[in-house]
């Protein structure tokens, strides 16, 4: 399949990962995504984990939103690399708040997401929230076969 990425014009990038501890893995990516994609509306999907009463407030990676960046603490990307940020607590044991992502996610009629995981995490879950929420091209690595989850 050849994709054509300096003619997308929505794409989603979802970030698995530790934000804290690979923000510059994050940015280098981003960068390199909006040097190909320069006219591209970019929406970046930031899994959080769940966090306890005691931790809210106090964790540096709590909501994140864009395009204000409103907590200039945070360990966030440039913001000129994209242009929103989404933020969804992902504990896969809870299908109504993975459906309600799933219709979120399709409201913004993505044409492609690339999810960005560490060399020995897996893709698939996100790629089938991105295959479920209809974005045609998704793209990510891995070292296992899923199908046709990862298109790209």
């Amino acid at each position: 399949m050849q994709i054509n990425w300096q003619q997308m014009r929505r794409l989603l990038v979802i970030f698995v990962g530790d934000l804290e501890t690979e923000v510059t893995f994050l940015q280098s990516e981003l960068l390199k995504i909006r040097e190909t994609s320069t006219d591209a509306e970019i929406t970046l999907l930031l899994p959080r984990s769940q966090e306890t009463e005691k931790d809210k407030g106090t964790r540096k990676t709590r909501e994140l939103f864009s395009p204000n960046f409103p907590d200039s603490r945070l360990p966030i990307p440039d913001s000129r690399l994209v242009d929103r940020i989404i933020t969804h607590t992902t504990t896969w044991q809870d299908p109504a708040k993975e459906k309600e992502l799933v219709e979120n996610l399709s409201q913004f009629d993505f044409e492609a997401a690339i999810i960005l995981t560490k060399k020995n995490e897996s893709p698939y879950a996100f790629a089938y929230l991105a295959y479920l929420a209809e974005i045609p091209i998704r793209m990510g690595r891995s070292r296992e076969f899923g199908g046709s989850v990862i298109s790209g």
